[in-house]
């Protein structure tokens, strides 16, 4: 590593269990909120957060002042998303009823997802200032996984469940069922590089709007064995929508 690992803060050693937390939430949250919810609030907490964490200068972030014109852009890109991944689902399916008990318990795992999507721009931004300390992006890389790796060997280990990886070998799957780890770690070096130079909030909204793009492209034509749904016009106005949020925000 270019730089010293003592001359970090001391919460730039959590980039790691945060990122760890917040994959971990996601499992729990989708079978009880569903997939929109699960991809929408989360994202939404995201740019709310980054652009706290922006207006403010927070964890040495670069500091960008929020100005009623960044209000509208954000407005605009959230107002994409629900367009893009919320509509098209929510005029294909009746409106069931939900009990008040249910409804309750809904809220409080969907304050979880939005407080998740904080923690995952919390995330970026300090695997933005360890890659900036360092002076690598692929040494906060590396530190964030060997954190995250090594909590969840010590969670394994306590709850007994290295016995389980037989059945991984007995399984068929196919081989880019084993790529995530390695998309996930080419994600977190791109923050690292990517947010000192053009903010937290930048970075964040193109990396949700690239996320969207490709889970339609994905969905269009049912790649990685996913069921084919043909895309939209709605959620090409929705695309086209975040695009006029984010020009909003950056040229406006």
């Amino acid at each position: 590593m270019n730089g010293s690992l003592t001359s970090l803060p001391w919460w730039g050693y959590l980039g790691g269990a945060i990122g760890m937390l917040c994959l971990t939430l996601n499992i729990f949250l989708f079978p009880i909120l569903g997939s929109v919810q699960t991809v929408i609030i989360p994202m939404v907490g995201q740019i709310i957060m980054s652009m706290i964490i922006d207006n403010f200068g927070l964890l040495y972030a670069q500091h960008s002042p929020l100005t009623l014109t960044k209000v509208f852009g954000i407005i605009l890109i959230i107002a994409g998303i629900i367009i893009t991944i919320a509509l098209p689902q929510i005029l294909a399916k009746k409106r069931s009823s939900i009990s008040k008990n249910n409804k309750s318990k809904k809220f409080i795992w969907q304050i979880i997802a939005l407080l998740d999507g904080f923690a995952f721009a919390t995330e970026s931004t300090i695997n933005g200032h360890v890659g900036t300390v360092l002076k690598s992006p692929i040494s906060s890389a590396f530190l964030t996984f060997l954190l995250a790796s090594v909590i969840l060997i010590i969670i394994n280990l306590i709850q007994g469940n290295f016995k389980n990886l037989k059945y991984i070998h007995s399984t068929h799957m196919p081989a880019w069922n084993f790529l995530g780890g390695i998309i996930g770690s080419i994600n977190i070096f791109t923050n690292a590089l990517l947010v000192p130079q053009i903010g937290i909030g930048l970075a964040t909204i193109l990396g949700l709007l690239g996320q969207i793009i490709i889970s339609l492209v994905i969905d269009h034509w049912g790649l990685l064995g996913s069921e084919i749904n043909k895309v939209n016009k709605l959620q090409i106005s929705g695309i086209f929508t975040i695009i006029l949020g984010i020009v909003t925000i950056e040229l406006i």
